[in-house]
């Protein structure tokens, strides 16, 4: 199936969210997939792409359990970031104990999609997000009910970290709560957690948010033992949420993971800050960003850092290689 191209001339991202939410009250809910899929493609859409996929499926999910995924779609399904694949689990009619909710969901994705492939991993990731909703927020018994989605363990990691990122994105959510409030459930839900490796660096954009880098990296390296999952975490939100209408956008990239790299007390740890700042770039829409811009903030940082070109393997400079 060849994709379809959508004329974004004249329509800026207002016009294109006008434009999905016609399909969505005229029940065309693929068609609202389809056309964002494909705005998102030659436009710059910051985070809209992603979260309205997850809207989106909310209204599809009930269609695609009864007939199986529109063929129109496919081209598409793994598209910023995964979100409608995620979206699905997520937003699945679940029935009873988290338990037979997990069942229900491992059994959706091994009949959606092709055991093992990346949209099956996808989807048992979404299977977390759904987790945490159904649960009322019980991360911890969530957490654990992961466990029985797959006897692959990366498909288990794949679902822990979904009830984490789930749990995040509702924090970062809720303007009423305090970061001192925040900060002791979090460190409660990580102190409960079966792999402390997924649970800390999950909650990264929630510090980034309150400009807490350096109690996340303190908490993540003194008392997790997670400093490299974290930091890794860290540099990609540092992108992800730095202002992006400046004029001059690698002085503020870098000064953002700059604010990551300045943490890293080794080269494992720096290389970690740096290893997401191409999707971290990606992952918000900015296509016009070339590959040169990203090369000079990596050599800005190196410098810094005092880093020689064949002490480390430096991450790709491109965004699309």
């Amino acid at each position: 199936m060849v994709k379809q191209s959508v004329s974004s001339e004249n329509c800026d991202l207002a016009c294109a969210k006008n434009i999905v939410e016609n399909f969505i009250k005229d029940n065309k809910y693929v068609e609202a997939a389809i056309y964002l899929l494909e705005y998102a493609e030659s436009n710059d859409t910051s985070t809209y792409c992603h979260y309205g996929l997850h809207e989106i499926s909310k209204k599809y999910v009930e269609e695609v359990r009864v007939n199986g995924l529109d063929e129109r779609i496919i081209d598409y399904i793994d598209g910023c970031g995964s979100a409608l694949i995620h979206g699905l689990t997520e937003n699945y009619p679940y029935q009873g104990s988290l338990q037979e909710a997990v069942l229900e969901g491992s059994n959706f994705c091994n009949k959606t999609f092709n055991a093992e492939s990346a949209n099956w991993y996808n989807c048992i990731h979404g299977v977390g997000h759904g987790l945490a909703v159904i649960s009322d927020s019980d991360i911890t018994m969530s957490a654990k009910a992961c466990q029985e989605v797959s006897a692959i363990k990366r498909a288990v990691e794949g679902c822990v970290f979904g009830v984490y990122m789930k749990d995040k994105d509702d924090i970062v959510k809720d303007d009423s709560l305090s970061y001192q409030e925040i900060e002791k459930r979090l460190i409660k839900t990580c102190d409960e957690a079966i792999d402390q490796m997924f649970c800390l660096p999950s909650y990264a954009q929630v510090f980034a948010k309150f400009g807490q880098d350096k109690k996340y990296v303190e908490l993540c390296r003194e008392k997790y033992g997670v400093i490299e999952e974290c930091l890794a975490r860290l540099g990609f939100y540092k992108v992800v949420l730095a202002p992006k209408n400046s004029k001059n956008l690698e002085e503020v990239l870098y000064q953002e993971v700059k604010s990551c790299t300045d943490s890293a007390e080794n080269l494992m740890e720096y290389s970690a800050c740096v290893v997401f700042i191409a999707h971290g770039i990606e992952g918000v829409g900015l296509k016009d960003v070339d590959k040169n811009l990203i090369c000079n903030l990596l050599t800005r940082l190196e410098e810094s850092y005092a880093i020689s070109e064949d002490s480390y393997q430096r991450p790709k400079c491109a965004l699309w290689e």
